[in-house]
């Protein structure tokens, strides 16, 4: 699992980009947020990356390895 610090970086400033319509439609992706949006998202859709707290990453627990099964990315971030 790889640690983000800054808002700076370029994977931050991507999923920030899908919170317009523009961006989501170029990406073909969408922002989840929240942990039942996160669960079905990894149910039922392919989840391309994952940023987590160290508290909801415990709260996540076997759906993290589901979605890294599924080629998921998983990154840490700071609250």
């Amino acid at each position: 699992m790889e640690s983000i610090t800054s808002v700076n970086n370029p994977q931050v400033k991507a999923v920030a980009s899908l919170k317009t319509k523009k961006h989501r439609t170029e990406a073909g992706a969408f922002l989840a947020e929240g942990l039942r949006s996160v669960r079905e998202a990894i149910t039922y859709g392919q989840v391309r990356s994952l940023f987590v707290t160290d508290a909801e990453a415990d709260r996540l627990g076997d759906w993290l390895d589901k979605a890294l099964s599924q080629g998921a990315s998983l990154y840490r971030v700071d609250d």
